[in-house]
């Protein structure tokens, strides 16, 4: 009897043991935590709420729509979403910080890739291709690391036209798929580093 009830009497300290060592691993549990999470949640939700990248004007002139362009692709969107400008200066200037991916042998188009990824192309002109680079003279070259407001390119306007062609020109976001949306205004003069593409 005394054999059972020393097995008994141990099971329920074991029992009150086990409880108690539950309630004080709950009680410091409750004092030591700390809810980041939501936080963190709610910091990274505002992050992205707000982050937003700007290309600014890398021309001087009238603002346009991306159809005003008279070339089919451009207009259509399938190279990228963006504006055209109408040019009253013969250059062409970084629109943000980044590195020319691209630069067009004809030296008509430049290809740029900005530091936070955004793809953007300037084309000066319609169809200036065929002038195998006559009117254009470069001033960066492939490869080159560029700040914003940088010289890169200058180009003869009344040759061009003289030539036959129109010097409106394209300035598009190539990747428009990494963003959310892009934000422009038309029909408006814009100057070298305005504030001419939002991306968010």
């Amino acid at each position: 009897i005394n054999s059972a009830e020393g097995d008994i009497s141990g099971l329920i300290w074991a029992v009150i043991g086990a409880v108690v060592a539950m309630v004080i691993s709950f009680v410091v549990t409750m004092i030591t935590y700390k809810d980041d999470e939501p936080d963190n949640q709610g910091k990274i939700k505002e992050k992205k709420e707000t982050e937003k990248e700007v290309i600014y004007s890398p021309m001087k002139g009238e603002v346009k729509e991306l159809s005003e362009s008279e070339d089919a692709a451009f207009a259509s969107g399938v190279l990228g979403k963006g504006i055209a400008i109408l040019p009253t200066e013969g250059k062409v200037v970084a629109p943000c910080n980044g590195v020319i991916t691209t630069f067009f042998n004809s030296l008509h188009a430049i290809g740029i890739t900005s530091e936070s990824g955004a793809e953007i192309l300037i084309h000066v002109g319609i169809d200036t291709v065929k002038l195998d680079g006559k009117y254009f003279t470069a001033k960066a070259k492939e490869g080159d690391t560029i700040t914003k407001g940088q010289l890169l390119l200058e180009f003869d306007i009344d040759g061009i036209k003289k030539e036959g062609y129109s010097v409106i020109s394209p300035v598009i976001v190539t990747n428009p798929d990494q963003y959310s949306d892009i934000l422009y205004v038309t029909g408006q003069s814009i100057n070298y580093n305005s504030n001419l593409i939002t991306l968010l």
